[in-house]
């Protein structure tokens, strides 16, 4: 780009190269050599010059696998100025709002014309206009020409960021509509021990919404963004924020990010725009130091993922958007009003409304199969709706769909689900103290498929309350992939109740898709207390890897953090350690479950007994199940530990450069050293009595 924010080419006659594609206000010119062509930047030609020198020549270099493992083409955020002008703007606007904009032109320039309200609608009409303009032939565009290429589609990051600095007129819900999956964004805040603090991104309800209103299977999200120390996430710290989105309604992540690192050898390599020791992105990538054992966390997603795929998202709400531009789906808690707790609802826009939409059995029914009980309208008194979506939504009315807003229906909502008597669809009741869930609700043929997710970094119980009967319930792990059905619960006033427990930051589907048997028992517990059968004390073998540092064995007394032993070694080390002992059983327990509980550790394990891979030990409650591999005498166990990288990098930095082990391009100025190894304590636990 050049100082005026033009595009500019300059390569050899007959071999074009696309640097960067950007609107901004004056129009985007293309230069070769001296001559200039100007190009309409809200006109498909852009977009199509633009997919001429970079998507088209991808498909053709993929041939016949295009479609198959080249599917998608991305534009991600759009963090440039807002385009305000094309030489096709009066021909545009006169054929989309049907007058002539000339004598409203000083409005572009912050003067009144007429007066304040005449001026505000024709600016008004102005910003949809751009909107539309750029959904057409920005987004739009893209997604047909991949699609006309043999692709899938385009999945651009098309509602955000938002916020100053990047605010430009959008109707976000439209924009995803335009592209074959909607795309936003989440991110961390700032990591604190074990935890990480972060908020909802409005873009997850957002593209949640476009998905659900549009009939799209998949939404997606840049996920795990950070801006923090370099090297210290992991899967569990971050946990937490990844099944916050889930809830949300996120359905496929996308890393940010791995970087490409031309020398494998370079570990743990050079990662974008580091900052000192503070980088953006969460780092996902082969030169992770516990990159061999993700599979666990890796394999959690993706059950996930596959089971929130199934079916129809659940909602009893949609929430009608103001058609003021910008339009945006603001973050739960922010929505007005405030959706009460045990429900949901998707934001709606009105172009959706208006060509989608209709009443059936008293719902709003749209094409994609979604239906709500209630369509809410926008509590502000100065919300813009036109006059053709006012008709529409007193036509709905009339056909029976309860409208809740000025006009309409009046009263809270809690007072209107209360007088219709609508339950909760889920419901946390004698929680925990410090308990905090999140839930999320799809509906596939006749099962309901409920996640829940305990956000607390404490265990926590809780009876779950289900707005379903008559059928059994069942606990779908994603971390084990275990089913199992649940054999405490009971129903009350047209609902099922499970007591249920939850370890720190678990999550789990509840799953109701079998008829419940008469007369079948349910006293038993769904969540045995666990007792001690032996504590695992020392000593350990530890054998450490010399290639970054660490002894080849050594034995230690008792379990400790890496970074308080004396050993320089150890204490910075970095990698995978293995640990070894061996151990008898003090008692037969052939009627019993046996559980290898880990106590704590930094930052994730894979447990090996008497020769046979048990697993990835990646979360709470940092236990494994040994029943069917364990033996009464001589059990040799082998735990691989993996810790974070920026303990070897604090080390090395003590270090002259050619004795360094690591090669990076992130300092670790200001970090500290961060907690590593199996730190019990370590035990095996049966179910108490």
């Amino acid at each position: 780009m050049d100082t005026e924010g033009r595009l500019v080419w300059d390569a050899p006659a007959g071999n074009w190269s696309i640097l960067r594609i950007g609107f901004q206000a004056k129009g985007m010119c293309v230069t070769k050599s001296k001559d200039a062509v100007e190009i309409d930047p809200m006109s498909a030609e852009a977009m199509d010059l633009h997919f001429a020198h970079t998507g088209a020549k991808m498909i053709e270099d993929a041939g016949p696998l295009a479609g198959k493992t080249f599917q998608y083409l991305h534009i991600d955020s759009w963090e440039i100025k807002q385009p305000d002008w094309t030489a096709k703007m009066p021909e545009e606007f006169l054929k989309r709002r049907g007058y002539d904009l000339t004598k409203w032109l000083p409005a572009l320039c912050k003067r009144q014309v007429d007066n304040s309200a005449a001026t505000e609608a024709f600016l008004q009409d102005f910003r949809v206009t751009a909107c539309d303009l750029i959904a057409e032939n920005y987004y739009g565009r893209l997604d047909t020409l991949a699609k006309e290429g043999g692709l899938l589609g385009s999945h651009s990051e098309a509602g955000g960021p938002i916020g100053a600095p990047h605010t430009y007129w959008l109707d976000a819900l439209k924009f995803h509509g335009t592209t074959a999956i909607p795309m936003g964004e989440f991110w961390i805040k700032k990591f604190n021990g074990a935890n990480v603090s972060y908020e909802r991104n409005h873009t997850i309800k957002q593209i949640a919404s476009a998905a659900h209103i549009y009939g799209k299977e998949l939404c997606q999200a840049e996920a795990f963004t950070a801006y923090s120390d370099a090297f210290v996430s992991d899967p569990y710290k971050i946990k937490g924020a990844g099944d916050l989105a889930f809830c949300d309604g996120l359905t496929r992540m996308v890393f940010h990010q791995w970087i490409h690192q031309p020398d494998l050898e370079r570990v743990p390599g050079s990662w974008a725009r580091p900052r000192g020791n503070k980088e953006i992105g969460t780092k996902f990538g082969h030169t992770r130091a516990w990159w061999p054992m993700a599979d666990g966390w890796l394999s959690y997603l993706a059950r996930c993922q596959y089971m929130l795929r199934q079916g129809k998202f659940v909602a009893d709400f949609a929430y009608l958007q103001d058609q003021r531009i910008p339009s945006y789906v603001v973050s739960r808690p922010g929505e007005k009003p405030r959706c009460p707790p045990g429900y949901d609802y998707d934001a709606l826009h009105a172009e959706v409304l208006l060509t989608r939409a209709t009443a059936k059995g008293g719902q709003l029914q749209l094409e994609s199969g979604m239906s709500y009980r209630y369509l809410v309208l926008p509590p502000d008194p100065d919300a813009i709706l036109t006059p053709a979506t006012r008709k529409k939504i007193n036509e709905l009315a009339e056909a029976g769909v309860q409208v809740i807003g000025p006009g309409y229906r009046k009263g809270t909502l809690e007072d209107i689900l209360s007088a219709d008597g609508l339950v909760p669809a889920i419901e946390f009741r004698n929680a925990s103290p410090k308990a905090r869930f999140e839930k999320i609700h799809r509906r596939d043929g006749e099962a309901e498929i409920f996640f829940t997710s305990n956000q607390a970094v404490e265990e926590s119980h809780a009876d779950v309350i289900f707005r379903v009967t008559g059928k059994q319930p069942e606990l779908w792990n994603p971390v084990t992939g275990e089913i199992r059905e649940l054999s405490e619960w009971r129903e009350e006033n047209g609902r099922t109740v499970v007591p249920m427990t939850f370890a720190a930051k678990e999550s789990s589907f509840v799953v109701f898709r079998k008829q419940a048997q008469a007369g079948k028992t349910r006293g038993a517990e769904n969540f045995p207390e666990l007792t001690a059968l032996k504590p695992l004390s020392g000593p350990w073998q530890v054998a450490f890897d010399p290639k970054w540092g660490g002894p080849e064995s050594i034995d230690f007394d008792k379990l400790v953090d890496w970074t308080q032993r004396p050993e320089s070694g150890i204490r910075y080390y970095s990698g995978t350690a293995t640990y070894r002992k061996t151990f008898d059983l003090p008692v037969s327990t052939s009627e019993q479950p046996v559980y290898l509980d880990l106590g704590k550790l930094s930052c994730i394990a894979r447990v090996r007994l008497n020769g046979k891979d048990l697993g990835v030990v990646w979360t709470a409650p940092w236990r494994i199940e040994i029943t069917d591999t364990v033996r009464p005498e001589g059990n040799k166990l082998e735990i691989e530990v993996a810790n974070h990288w920026l303990n070897r990098i604090i080390g090395d930095e003590k270090l002259a450069p050619e004795e360094r082990f690591t090669q990076t391009n992130v300092e670790s100025k200001n970090s500290k050293l961060q907690p590593a190894g199996l730190l019990g304590p370590v035990s095996l636990l049966i179910e108490k009595d």
